[in-house]
């Protein structure tokens, strides 16, 4: 008798279980309450209600141009521009509802706008990996890829090689300011401290503090840590969306790392037109480490007599790698 009950317990708990999981993967869920108002998230993980833009390459947008996705001009009105993420992995348009779809799984294939298939096919199933900014169809593992070719708007798979024309990045369609101007960061986090380096413009400075809370300082080429003052403009920095750090006294100089080995010394020049990779950084808020996207090694405030001096180095989690952001307008509130 109690194994019938059992049974039937189970039986049930797994029907109600299987109801539950339809009626959750036919709404969207927000990302806004697993990552923020901010980019990124696992495109097999999540269903976003706001479309995204998807930007690649010298900061050009995903659009859908009919049957085919290309790149251009990024323009927030354009909803040829917005996509959503799904929870099946799918990546759709917000116009509607087209699947991102590889026209075959092998290597140089094309990729077009399609019908959804009703199971989702191999071609039309994504996942977006925030460490390298990658783009990846599950099944094949090659990445969305902008072909190198003299218009350079086609879209392809591609083995993984760490290229730009392979990093892409999700901005939500309430944070893209049009790439014109810088986006009110009070909007997203209000008066509060945080966000990833990549996520956003601000219009802003920042305080970024570090070591014994000390701030980071644009000291002519070379940044380093002195004590925190509110009136001090060389402590004030700006995060752009293209993935720059930039001194608020003069937002054509970049944190620019000197090479992208253990050791190199961290200085501050001019940006360079399409940003080098050594002016490419990711705030990782778990642990509040400032990464290189390109290399991944993390700010550090080297261990010498001086603590000034910040470096280039593997990820350990200590306090000399550790980075807080606070907007300039509560910089009285610094210790």
């Amino acid at each position: 008798m109690k194994v019938w009950i059992f049974v039937a317990i189970l039986a049930w708990s797994v029907s109600t279980h299987n109801h539950i999981v339809m009626a959750i993967n036919a709404q969207p869920k927000p990302t806004i309450q697993m990552h923020g108002p901010v980019e990124g998230g696992l495109a097999n993980n999540v269903k976003a209600p706001l479309p995204f833009f998807i930007v690649g390459q010298n900061n050009l947008c995903l659009v859908a141009n009919r049957n085919l996705p290309n790149l251009v001009d990024c323009n927030k009105d354009e909803i040829t521009q917005k996509w959503n993420l799904y929870a099946d992995g799918s990546i759709r348009t917000q116009q509607n509802s087209n699947c991102l779809t590889a026209n075959n799984l092998t290597k140089g294939s094309g990729i077009l706008i399609l019908p959804c298939s009703p199971d989702l096919s191999d071609y039309q199933i994504w996942q977006i990996k925030e460490a390298d900014q990658s783009i990846k169809n599950l099944q094949s593992g090659l990445l969305l890829d902008v072909a190198k070719v003299d218009i350079p708007q086609l879209i392809i798979l591609w083995s993984p090689n760490g290229d730009r024309s392979q990093r892409w990045r999700l901005i939500p369609f309430s944070l893209m300011a049009n790439n014109a101007q810088p986006k009110p960061t009070i909007q997203m986090y209000g008066c509060a401290e945080g966000g990833p380096a990549n996520n956003y413009r601000a219009t802003l400075p920042f305080f970024i503090v570090g070591l014994n809370d000390l701030c980071l300082v644009a000291n002519r080429n070379l940044a380093n840590l002195m004590e925190c003052k509110s009136d001090e403009k060389k402590q004030h920095w700006n995060l752009y969306t293209d993935g720059s750090i930039r001194t608020q006294q003069n937002n054509n100089n970049c944190l620019t790392a000197n090479d992208l080995t253990k050791g190199s010394s961290v200085l501050i020049l001019p940006c360079s037109p399409d940003l080098s990779e050594n002016q490419i950084w990711q705030i990782m808020e778990a642990d509040q480490a400032i990464m290189n996207l390109h290399s991944g090694l993390v700010l550090d405030v080297a261990k010498l007599d001086s603590p000034q001096l910040i470096i280039l180095w593997s990820p350990h989690a200590e306090k000399n790698q550790r980075w807080r952001l606070k907007l300039c307008s509560l910089a009285q509130s610094l210790p």
